[in-house]
């Protein structure tokens, strides 16, 4: 038998290599007790604190202008400054608020979930989760806690399947301690 038939073979019983199971078979199943870490690639995060101040340097210069345009009489017309603040408005909301609450790194384990975002680390209770959404037509996914949301990028966390699996699975087998003032979408 040739040398090249015998690498096939040997690939062939080895299943589909790369570390993806053989067609038919099943995947092993996930414990969401174990600890385990997600994390986005270093360069998309660092170009995240590129992107914030960025768009923190565009609220300044554009209050800057309208301060300096009146301080020296120069007055715009109302309608064009009302539009310039729309606009800085609509940058906020929709790109400085991902940045912002757009989750870097994540860690599980039994008893919490622990989440890095680009200003400041959590980690929270399983029971303190109150909702994980996974909408197929955003590229976010957002776990809500009684006093902030995260934004997990599907995209740039890997395995993002893996992770959904486990939030899931833990937040199916946590009982929910709903306190005075809290209300729980279920």
């Amino acid at each position: 038998m040739s040398k090249s038939k015998r690498k096939l073979k040997q690939k062939a019983s080895q299943g589909t290599g790369a570390g993806k199971p053989a067609r038919g078979s099943k995947v092993p199943a996930i414990n969401p007790d174990e600890p385990r870490e997600y994390r986005r690639a270093a360069w998309k995060h660092f170009i995240r604190y590129f992107v914030s101040f960025t768009l923190l340097m565009l609220n300044v210069s554009i209050v800057m202008s309208f301060i300096t345009r009146y301080m020296h009489h120069r007055a715009m017309d109302p309608i064009r400054e009302l539009i310039f603040f729309a606009f800085v408005a609509f940058i906020d909301i929709f790109m400085f608020m991902p940045v912002i609450f757009e989750v870097n790194k994540v860690k599980t384990d039994a008893e919490a979930i622990g989440m890095s975002t680009l200003f400041w680390k959590t980690r929270i209770p399983w029971d303190k989760i109150i909702r994980f959404d996974q909408p197929p037509f955003l590229k976010f996914a957002c776990l809500r806690t009684a006093r902030c949301f995260y934004l997990i990028n599907k995209r740039d966390i890997s395995p993002f399947g893996e992770l959904a699996s486990v939030i899931t699975a833990k937040m199916s087998s946590q009982p929910k301690q709903i306190q005075d003032g809290e209300s729980y979408d279920l």
